[in-house]
């Protein structure tokens, strides 16, 4: 099995997703107990489906800070309501782990490690983040804040896990 830790901020919710859904009139969300979630970046989202489409056997596993406001559900529908059609593969939350309280992080590294640790079925795993926060750099793709996870970003992933996977050819 092969293990995708997502991060939200910076990844799935970049900067650019807030200047998206500020003009919109449906930037507001259905449950008025997620209301306090911000809007997925349409694109963000669509690399992500593509993904999961490419990598049958992917699970994902919620490394945000999200996870310590809402319950896994919640991030479910949070997916499903901004366009993830995979929602199935979502499968856990990391722990949470705080090393110090200077860390406002929790050593995100560090809780993927926990939570990999009783794993049998691991054949790799790739942290998506925009913050390095102890995670192995050879387990990283480190998206931009300002953009998240772009279409370069999203075949990196996959030839991560497929390697003789052969990225399509547009011509303009």
């Amino acid at each position: 099995m092969y293990y995708l830790f997502l991060d939200f901020d910076g990844v799935i919710v970049p900067e650019q997703a807030y200047f998206y859904w500020e003009d919109m009139a449906n930037k507001k969300r259905k449950n008025p107990d997620l209301v306090r979630s911000d809007r997925c970046c349409p694109i963000a989202i669509s690399n992500l489906n593509y993904v999961c489409k490419q990598v049958p056997n992917l699970e994902i596993v919620i490394s945000s800070t999200w996870r310590k406001y809402f319950e896994l559900e919640d991030l479910r529908e949070i997916l499903i309501e901004d366009g993830f059609k995979y929602a199935e593969k979502v499968v856990d939350i990391t722990p949470s782990i705080r090393r110090g309280l200077s860390d406002s992080y929790g050593g995100r590294g560090t809780e993927i490690e926990t939570w990999l640790k009783d794993k049998k079925d691991v054949q790799d795993w790739i942290a998506l983040d925009d913050h390095a926060n102890n995670i192995d750099k050879k387990h990283l793709i480190h998206t931009k804040q300002e953009v998240g996870f772009t279409l370069l970003d999203a075949y990196l992933l996959i030839e991560r896990f497929i390697p003789d996977w052969e990225r399509p050819v547009f011509l303009m």
